[in-house]
């Protein structure tokens, strides 16, 4: 069997073995206005996850391929990764990089991957984010104190806000004199025909 079918027969099964909270395909999970305390724990999403004005905290989220998370006026509250691999759909929500409980290793940064448009986000002091893609952004605002920073895979500091969603801009292709001339004559002659 193809080492590349297994793991992905048997993601969904690893998922939830380390998984606090595991919303599977074609599920929906609704917070609501409640609380959901999975600080040791991660949240695995291939269905929908709803926060409405509630609150979800855990060490790790994966919103799967086909997975949905959309929050109200909520809050999310992380002490390591973020991967977005489906839809995130922010609201006015605010999403928390803390750092971890004293009872847990320290030491180790957020990773966040993946496309994602936060509407707030707040790094805790001491955090370290690492952003492994420009494609992350915040809508509304950031709160990063001194002692916090955000960083690229190699180190560099990062700028959040800079980072965009949008389409890279376009590269202009330049057409031989030729060419252009041609299409010129081309469209004089047709015009010419038509009168």
């Amino acid at each position: 069997m193809n080492i590349c079918l297994l793991l992905v027969l048997l993601l969904p099964a690893m998922a939830s073995a380390q998984t606090g909270l595991y919303v599977p395909a074609g599920g929906s999970y609704d917070v609501g206005d409640g609380t959901v305390d999975l600080a040791n724990q991660n949240v695995y999403v291939a269905g929908d996850l709803l926060v409405g004005s509630g609150q979800i905290t855990a060490q790790d989220i994966l919103i799967a391929d086909d997975g949905k998370v959309v929050v109200g006026t909520g809050t999310i509250r992380l002490t390591r990764n973020w991967t977005n691999r489906g839809t995130f759909e922010a609201g006015s929500s605010t999403v928390y990089f803390d750092t971890e409980p004293p009872t847990v290793a320290t030491g180790s940064p957020a990773q966040v991957y993946g496309e994602t448009l936060f509407w707030n986000a707040v790094i805790a002091e001491n955090k370290t984010v690492v952003v492994t893609d420009c494609s992350v952004r915040v809508k509304n605002e950031t709160t990063q104190p001194d002692s916090s920073k955000v960083i690229d895979p190699y180190g560099s500091p990062v700028n959040v806000e800079l980072c965009s969603l949008s389409a890279k801009p376009i590269t202009p292709v330049t057409i031989p004199f030729w060419v252009l001339m041609s299409l010129i004559m081309s469209t004089l002659l047709l015009a010419r025909r038509k009168l």
